[in-house]
């Protein structure tokens, strides 16, 4: 009979190995789909940047066109023409 410490060991090696091989497909899995999480994340808050630059500009923009040629309020409805 061999060390009953060294054969538990050994059962335990052998589990663990099986329940890896058992979990190796999944946990990869995860492991992709919190890269690719992270990537369009990225892609995510670059767009929000772009948007918000673009934003930005087009205040700017609206701005300067105000001051250059002011905004002549027109009502098209006149209360002469409601009767």
């Amino acid at each position: 009979m061999g060390d009953p410490c060294h054969n538990q060991h050994m059962l335990l090696r052998a589990y663990i190995s099986f329940i890896s091989e058992y979990f190796t497909f999944p946990l990869q899995h995860l492991k992709d789909l919190k890269k690719a999480k992270k990537q369009k994340m990225k892609e995510i808050i670059q767009a929000m940047e772009a948007f918000n630059e673009n934003l930005v500009g087009g205040k700017r923009l609206v701005k300067m066109l105000e001051r250059e040629m002011p905004v002549v309020s027109v009502n098209s409805t006149s209360k002469s023409g409601m009767n």
